[in-house]
């Protein structure tokens, strides 16, 4: 079986002769189990709709061009997208689900994390001196300020 990056070689080539559809397959089955395959579930919805509009005559023949134009676009700008990831082995994957499992202690302080709890004994500070807020023992939910806005955690 070809590895993605020579996959992602062949889709492009059927791009530039104009096998769209061919190219997405192909896309299709190397991504079967990725996490980028929705994104190409996107831009095969819009070429097909595309296909459609254009069999119907509800596209002039500028704008079936210009859209196709965008499609191919963007899954050229998606593939090279992929072609820059790199592959995750096995071991890297379970190390991370290995640290986002893993539990910390710490002792010897008012507030302390233990099994991924936080247990506040007095104030709880999160954040920068510009972006924080306190949260005393007795409440029920934490509020955390963003730059792009506020979020409450309940």
């Amino acid at each position: 079986m070809h590895n993605l990056s020579d996959t992602i070689k062949q889709a492009k080539e059927l791009i530039a002769k104009s096998r769209i559809q061919e190219s997405i397959d192909l896309m299709k089955q190397a991504l079967q189990d990725h996490p980028s395959a929705t994104e190409l579930q996107g831009y095969e919805a819009s070429f097909t709709t595309l296909e459609r509009e254009n069999r119907m005559g509800i596209l002039s023949y500028e704008q079936a061009n210009m859209r196709r134009s965008q499609v191919v676009n963007s899954l050229l700008s998606f593939y090279s997208e992929l072609a820059k990831e790199k592959p995750e082995t096995k071991n890297a994957k379970n190390a991370n689900e290995q640290t986002t499992t893993e539990s910390r202690t710490i002792s010897n302080s008012k507030n302390a994390i233990q099994a991924n709890h936080i247990h506040v004994g007095g104030n709880l500070i999160i954040g920068d001196s510009s972006n924080t807020r306190n949260i005393s023992q007795g409440d029920k939910s934490i509020y955390i300020e963003k730059n792009d806005g506020p979020i409450n955690i309940d």
